[in-house]
């Protein structure tokens, strides 16, 4: 259960990112952290499903849908499938 307690921890804490994510290495650094709380949250999906743990199941399933959609906010606009806003410009790099 420690693991499963490690991925919220973590599902929590990306709502609270201190740095900047518009772009750049910020923007990189903050992807990382959203791919690893997908990664985990499969990771506990699995784990939880082969010890029948039902309701650390669930938690697990939306973190891993909390993951994916912090993800495709910014990646959608920056591939032309999604509007562009301020907080989610259409390029990656800073210029």
């Amino acid at each position: 259960m420690a693991r499963f307690a490690l991925v919220c921890t973590l599902g929590v804490a990306i709502a609270f990112w201190p740095y900047g994510a518009r772009c750049g290495l910020g923007l990189a650094g903050y992807l990382g952290a959203v791919a690893t709380l997908i990664t985990a949250g499969v990771w506990s999906s699995v784990w939880t499903w082969r010890h029948r743990a039902a309701k650390a199941h669930t938690v697990s399933l939306l973190l891993l849908t909390w993951g994916i959609v912090l993800a495709a906010a910014d990646v959608l606009p920056r591939v032309g499938y999604a509007k562009p806003t301020i907080n989610h410009p259409a390029h990656w790099t800073c210029s």
